[in-house]
């Protein structure tokens, strides 16, 4: 985006365009980067940002229930786990 405006504005300078006349054409410039889809990029950007913190707010406010059942999931692996992992070695000997 910079590139192409240093290159409009080098072109102007060396045409020796007026300062008006440049202000002119790097409005016009700008006006059509406007009309692109770089602007709503961002905005999309910043909804799922704002999202990502709320749900992050939400999950924060519900830790200590969330916790709770994470570590019982968790536990429940590790047995399972445990379990499958001693049935491994008897059957290997």
């Amino acid at each position: 985006m910079f590139r192409k405006l240093s290159y409009r504005l080098r072109k102007a300078a060396a045409t020796r365009m007026s300062v008006k006349a440049m202000k002119r054409q790097s409005a016009r410039y700008a006006r059509r980067m406007g009309r692109g889809t770089q602007a709503q990029t961002m905005l999309e950007y910043a909804l799922l940002a704002g999202f990502v913190a709320v749900v992050g707010a939400a999950t924060l406010a519900a830790a200590p229930t969330t916790t709770d059942n994470m570590r019982t999931v968790i536990n429940k692996l590790i047995a399972l786990l445990t379990l499958a992992a001693g049935a491994a070695t008897q059957s290997a000997c």
